[in-house]
């Protein structure tokens, strides 16, 4: 399975000492350069990160009159290496990538998956700690999560 990440989600798994769970999920991610720089900068990548560059430049142009690098960059790596998930959290990167039929995920959907493969007993704690750490959560989607991670019950109007 080929998995591509965006920023967004190796960020916010690192700032909480969790970045292992995308490597306990998925064994390799692949990554554009520009989230490289964006995430690592000079530091050397994880052993499971693998650092891709983009061969369509011409798609990459494209797609950043709309978008940030990071997010151009992935969806294209996406593309070109006829992946089969992209891990993206900002909106309009989201909104482009479902546009064209990519198989999408964010980090949300990443802890319900490592609940759900048992990588973690519970959504709740994480999520916290994450949203304490500046990764930003509506309520209603935080209370969505939880209802999906059956760690607590749909409150009924």
């Amino acid at each position: 399975m080929k998995i591509v990440c965006n920023s967004s989600v190796l960020i916010t798994l690192d700032n909480v000492g969790n970045l292992h769970i995308l490597k306990d999920l998925f064994k390799e991610i692949l990554i554009p350069k520009a989230v490289r720089k964006e995430v690592f900068g000079r530091r050397k990548l994880p052993a499971f990160v693998k650092c891709i560059e983009i061969s369509e430049p011409i798609a990459l142009k494209v797609l950043e009159s709309n978008l940030e690098a990071g997010e151009g960059e992935a969806i294209c790596l996406y593309e070109e290496m006829d992946a089969d998930l992209l891990i993206i959290d900002d909106l309009e990167g989201r909104r482009v990538a479902e546009r064209l039929g990519i198989n999408i995920t964010g980090t949300l959907g990443v802890l319900l998956l490592a609940k759900g493969e048992k990588f973690i007993d519970k959504v709740k704690p994480l999520l916290d700690e994450i949203v304490s750490h500046g990764f930003r959560v509506a309520d209603e989607l935080y209370q969505e999560i939880l209802i999906k991670a059956d760690e607590i019950r749909e409150q009924r109007a």
